[in-house]
This record gives C-alpha cells, structure tokens and sequence, in this order.
C-alpha cells in the first residue's frame, strides 16, 4: 500500500503596503482556513484540515504587521505548513478644515508679525478643526513665512505645518498684514514780526520759518505736500498762518502751523 499523498494547488501571496491604521480587522485580509483547505488535493480522499495560527508581529499605526501561520494536515500521513502576512501604515495626511483668521499688525517689517502658533491648540482656537484618521496625536512640525512687501505695507504668508503621528503632513495657511501706524507732529511754531511783509514762506529770504523734522511711524522722513496754505493777510496787525500738510504712503495726514503775529 502506497502512503496517500497531499497536494498544494493553489497561490498564497502577502498582502503588503495597506494604506490603514492598525486594527484587528486587518486579520480579514488574511486567507480563511477553508480557503487555504480548498488548494489541497488527497490522493485518498482523506480529509484535510487547516489550523491557522496569528501573530501579531507590530501593532503601531506607523508599521504594523499581521503574520498568519496554517498547519496542514491529511489526518497524520501528511502535513505541511504556510504562510500569509498583512502589512501596512497610515499614510493618510490630518484632515483640516475651516480657515485661520487673518490679522493685521502695526509696524514696519515681517519683524512685527505676531508669534507663531506652538500648539495644535492654538490653531484650533484660531479657527481651524483638525483630526487625524488613527486618532493620533498631532503637532505643528514648523511654519513658513513668504513675504511680499509694497510701498507701504508688508503681507506675511505663514503655511504651517501640521503632522500626524507617523509623519503624515497637511498644510494651513494664514495671512497677517503688517499696516504702517499712524505719525505724530511736533508742536505748531510762531514768531512775530512788525509788518506783514516779513510773514515769508520757509525758503524764502529772511522767513522765520524753520521747517520741522516729521518722521513716519518708521522713522522715514516726510516733506510737505505741495504749497503751503496761507491765510489772508491783515492790513495792519494779526495772525497769518502757513500751513504745512504732511503725509505718509499710508496716507496718514497731519498739518504742521506757523503762525506769524503781525505787531503794528
């Protein structure tokens, strides 16, 4: 009497590069027993069983591996044994929606811009809801900041980065205007003169005006805006007042008075 014999017929491949958390659903990927007893043939027609055992081999969503071992068996003239694994990662980024609300700072620079967020909290708080598919702990990995400046205003886009436990990153943006503030004057000037003649414009030969220093709110020296007003002169004694407008690229506007008092 020959020993009966046991056939394999089938394919058992590894399941590899699962875009997935880890769970033990994955073992459903795996090959039942009644599959795996399906691909074997007995010479004899003896009964085949298949006994498969799991190993977890790595439970971490950034790398898990799920191995699955099944033993053959015609009933103890013959046995054989199998493999199958299931392997994967999350490789899906944080979902972020809603927007960082924009802002706007005085100054002169991207040096004025406010301190970047540190916490995912902070951009929660600021308007963002950001979750992560394994429910993970998340993290701001950095930020960027792009500046563009013109004439008079600087635009400061910060992207920061958001990553989820295994690295997996996502991306929000938020813009902050930096806005030149408002400019101070110095004190209006005077003087007096015996007749309206000398109640000259600065420039002018013998004028006792001595026009101010005026800095922007950036420390950039401004010079009046065309001709000064004058008011009218008095036939005998009174005021005239020059005034003098200055003006930032901000458009802030301030006059600067010099009043002569005209003295009979």
């Amino acid at each position: 009497i020959e020993k009966p014999t046991m056939t394999f017929t089938g394919t058992i491949a590894d399941v590899e590069g699962v875009d997935a958390c880890y769970s033990e659903e994955q073992k459903n990927k795996l090959l039942t027993a009644d599959a795996v007893k399906a691909m074997y043939t007995s010479s004899c027609n003896r009964e085949i069983t298949v006994t498969p055992t799991d190993n977890i081999e790595s439970d971490s969503d950034c790398g898990w591996k799920i191995t699955r071992t099944y033993t053959i068996s015609d009933g103890g003239c013959n046995t054989d044994t199998k493999t199958m694994s299931v392997s994967g990662s999350d490789k899906t980024a944080p979902t972020i929606t809603g927007t960082l609300k924009s802002l706007e700072e005085e100054g002169c620079s991207e040096a004025n811009a406010p301190t970047a967020y540190i916490g995912i909290s902070d951009l929660q708080t600021a308007g963002l809801a950001i979750s992560d598919n394994c429910n993970g702990a998340l993290k701001i990995k950095g930020h960027n900041d792009e500046v563009t400046s013109s004439n008079c205003s600087t635009v400061v886009t910060r992207t920061y980065t958001i990553a989820d436990a295994c690295e997996n990153e996502a991306t929000a943006e938020q813009k902050i205007t930096i806005k030149r503030a408002d400019f101070t004057m110095p004190e209006n000037g005077e003087a007096t003169v015996q007749c309206a003649s000398g109640a000259k414009a600065a420039g002018e030969e013998g004028s006792k005006i001595t026009l101010p220093v005026v800095k922007d709110a950036c420390g950039n020296v401004l010079i009046p805006v065309g001709e000064p007003v004058v008011s009218e002169t008095p036939a005998c004694d009174g005021e005239v007042t020059y005034t003098y407008t200055y003006k930032d690229c901000a458009n802030h506007a301030h006059d600067w008075k010099f009043v002569y008092t005209i003295e009979k």
